[in-house]
């Protein structure tokens, strides 16, 4: 059973000539069961929206809104998937103003899948629960002062995001379950200053990573691994690895591993007057014990590490 609406003034694959064409336009599908697929292209979207509904089966859907050819004066673009082979896709590139961009996937394989290029201010957002979630943000080109958003639940995650710019946010929330394959985290920012970037690995992760690399001034990066739920249960995450690398002044990197068995961290920072920690509560042994490494090059760095819990801990700061 399929079901699929199409406003008047944005068909599916709207290629037509003319900047009008899809200037102000909404564009909306909707499909229920089977091998569902959607495209949506809007070329001359100027403050125009697409919306894709999916419900069961083999649903897929792609947006692409704008090109490299014709500016556009913001959009706005989301897909939602319930059940069953999910893909989603959304590509928004040159806009004079923001672009916004949002999938929401449940339910069985889900993957999705966003690029914002040559666009300020602009916001991307995933969220997939339950199942194989990989997930994925870019915003390049030009892309200053945006934020990106993936929050993962389910079985196992796999995040990742990347940030070509100045002034911008990234944040990575997993919760998953106890998976033997673990889940991996990771935020590029690069060519730029002032960005934000903070993972967060809950649940009962196994092997869960999670990876911050910044270029640029005035940088932060946190990454919290096996911390407690907000209705206060404590959660263990075992084998965490933590990694920030960090090049330019004034950056600042937290890890805090609060929980599981044999957790290691490093931070890597070259430039001056950076700021580092790391917090450390696991139980480690003497055969394999918490590892916590702070490497600085440069002058006027401060470099802390604080580690509790367990018999076998290794601290080492170099600068």
């Amino acid at each position: 059973m399929k079901n699929l609406k199409l406003s008047a003034l944005a068909t599916t694959l709207a290629l037509a000539c003319g900047s009008a064409f899809a200037a102000d336009s909404t564009s909306t599908i909707s499909q229920s069961g089977d091998g569902n697929n959607a495209t949506t292209t809007q070329t001359f979207a100027n403050a125009s929206s697409a919306s894709v509904s999916q419900t069961g089966d083999n649903n897929a859907a792609g947006v692409t809104q704008g090109s490299s050819e014709n500016a556009v004066n913001g959009a706005t673009a989301s897909v939602t998937q319930n059940g069953n082979g999910h893909v989603a896709t959304i590509d928004q590139q040159h806009s004079t103003n923001a672009m916004h961009s949002a999938i929401s996937q449940s339910g069985a394989s889900n993957n999705g899948s966003i690029s914002q290029r040559d666009t300020w201010f602009s916001n991307a957002t995933i969220i997939q629960s339950g199942n194989a979630g990989v997930a994925s943000i870019v915003q390049a080109a030009f892309t200053d002062n945006s934020n990106a958003v993936i929050n993962q639940g389910g079985f196992s995650g796999e995040a990742r995001i990347t940030q070509v710019g100045a002034g911008s946010t990234a944040t990575i929330l997993q919760n998953t379950g106890a998976n033997p394959n673990g889940s991996f985290a990771r935020i590029n920012q690069g060519f730029g200053g002032g960005n934000s970037a903070a993972i967060t690995q809950g649940g009962s992760i196994w092997d869960g990573v999670a990876t911050v690399d910044q270029t640029g001034s005035g940088n932060s990066a946190s990454i919290q691994q096996g911390s407690g739920n907000q209705n206060g249960a404590f959660q263990f995450g075992d084998f965490a690895h933590a990694a920030v690398t960090q090049s330019g002044s004034s950056n600042e990197a937290n890890i805090d591993q609060r929980a599981g068995l044999y957790a290691v961290a490093t931070i890597t920072q070259s430039g001056s007057s950076n700021l580092a920690n790391v917090t450390q509560f696991g139980t480690g042994t003497a055969l394999a014990p918490n590892v916590a490494t702070v490497n600085q090059a440069g002058s006027g760095n401060t470099g802390t590490i604080t580690q509790g819990g367990g018999a076998g801990n290794n601290a080492t700061i170099n600068q």
